[in-house]
């Protein structure tokens, strides 16, 4: 965790400092992280049990945007390597969520709902995933339906009638 663990306080400044810059440095480290390719999966385990310990020593010390970002990212991390403690970090960093927005004045609330660490409040990751398997189905069923009653255009009439063929499967169609 470096020589500064983030859940001691010492007085001054410059320890401040150290705490803070550890915290953003982990933070920073958990975007990248999640934005590579797993490599493996101690990394990821190792990473995410740090954000949850920072996630708690910032709690402890009052700071509860800090404390859902870092349960945020660690619910990530443990999300995709398939460790148990996802749900219970999603949770927390949900509750600290809605306690950080229940406390922010309403006008900058919607911001704050865009905040890229904000947790999904509507599908959970499984749902996720089953939502995004269904989409992939379905546009792989409209190309093969659009390249059957084209296979006898030529390629530029061919892309214009995928596109309008796309059209027509996006709109819902009455019964």
């Amino acid at each position: 965790m470096g020589p500064y663990p983030l859940d001691r306080r010492e007085p001054g400044r410059l320890a401040g400092r150290r705490v803070l810059g550890d915290e953003m440095l982990a933070l920073a480290q958990g975007h990248i992280v999640l934005a590579l390719p797993p490599e493996t999966a101690e990394r990821d385990r190792e990473l995410g049990r740090r954000l949850s310990a920072l996630a708690d020593a910032a709690l402890a010390q009052g700071r509860k945007p800090a404390a859902w970002r870092a349960a945020h990212l660690a619910s990530r991390l443990f999300s995709r390597i398939g460790d148990a403690s996802a749900s219970h970090e999603q949770a927390r960093a949900a509750q600290l969520f809605e306690e950080v927005k229940m406390n922010t004045p309403t006008q900058y609330r919607s911001g704050l709902d865009r905040d890229p660490d904000a947790p999904s409040l509507g599908l959970a990751s499984s749902d996720a995933r089953t939502a995004t398997a269904l989409l992939v189905e379905r546009a792989a069923r409209a190309r093969a339906d659009c390249a059957a009653s084209n296979a006898s255009t030529s390629a530029s009439t061919a892309i214009c009638a995928w596109r309008e063929c796309s059209k027509r499967s996006s709109t819902p169609r009455s019964k």
